[in-house]
């Protein structure tokens, strides 16, 4: 069941359009939405500090963003959402999704589906993102054995400064 099955399952949906730069979803608070891109993009990212975000993906037209909310209740937004162009989405709530994992069991099975996707994407991403660690912590520790414990320890600091100071 594609997303486009899961919209036409439901009762109308509510459109909303953000303007590029607009947060949709604000990570650490709570949910009771979900939405489908009808139209433009979606970043999806972390919340590093107040101006910085890491993005984890991009998202465009058909996919959803924002389930979570409707899965768990009470459920607290895991990242933020932030247009990065002018965005058209359909709104679903949690009476709907209730109301549709009902009457359309096919549902269930593509919410697992997608959710195994997610999973599968983010468990890739941690690999590689252990592997970059890894080639750090060997640097680290090649620092630490030709200049000794402070001066590798200086060394590093200067360059995690200038690293996040670029980034």
């Amino acid at each position: 069941m594609s997303s486009e099955t899961l919209a036409s399952s439901l009762s109308p949906l509510e459109t909303r359009t953000f303007s590029a730069g607009n947060k949709i979803l604000a990570e650490g608070t709570a949910g009771q939405e979900a939405y489908r891109i009808v139209s433009g993009q979606v970043i999806i990212c972390k919340e590093m500090s107040e101006n910085r975000q890491f993005k984890l993906r991009t998202l465009g037209p058909g996919d959803i963003f924002g389930e979570m909310a409707l899965l768990e209740d009470y459920s607290l937004r895991t990242a933020s959402a932030i247009a990065m162009n002018d965005l058209t989405v359909a709104v679903l709530t949690k009476p709907q999704m209730d109301t549709a994992l009902t009457e359309t069991p096919a549902i269930i099975s593509q919410l697992l589906k997608s959710l195994a996707h997610r999973l599968e994407n983010t468990s890739q991403e941690y690999a590689l993102m252990d592997l970059t660690l890894s080639r750090w912590e060997k640097q680290a520790n090649r620092l630490i054995w030709l200049f000794g414990g402070l001066n590798a320890v200086f060394i590093l600091a200067t360059l995690a400064f200038l690293w996040l100071r670029k980034a």
